[in-house]
């Protein structure tokens, strides 16, 4: 029998966006860092993780601590219920963080 009412849809994950540093953010984060100037590399991490940061900074409506806490819990369990809370925290779909 059909569903009276279609399941709720799945939104596709945020996409991470490097955020982009100019040169005055370069000679500001090197100051901080207490460098004399910002390596190319070290930039492209920073960038990466503010990126990554602001994508996810709205965070899941289905991450919450007790949902991340029953997930853990689950854990515990032997069988089954072990191997489908092992592959729930390993889909990166799944945006569960501590």
């Amino acid at each position: 029998m059909p569903r009276p009412y279609a399941p709720a849809p799945i939104s596709p994950p945020p996409v991470a966006e490097p955020f982009p540093i100019g040169d005055r953010e370069k000679v500001d984060l090197a100051r901080v860092l207490g460098l004399e100037g910002l390596p190319p590399d070290l930039c492209d991490v920073i960038s990466h993780a503010i990126g990554g940061y602001r994508a996810t900074e709205a965070g899941s409506r289905d991450t919450t601590v007790a949902n991340v806490l029953a997930a853990l819990g689950e854990l515990s369990k032997s069988g089954r219920a072990y191997d489908k809370a092992v592959r729930r925290l390993a889909m990166t779909v799944a945006a569960l963080t501590i």
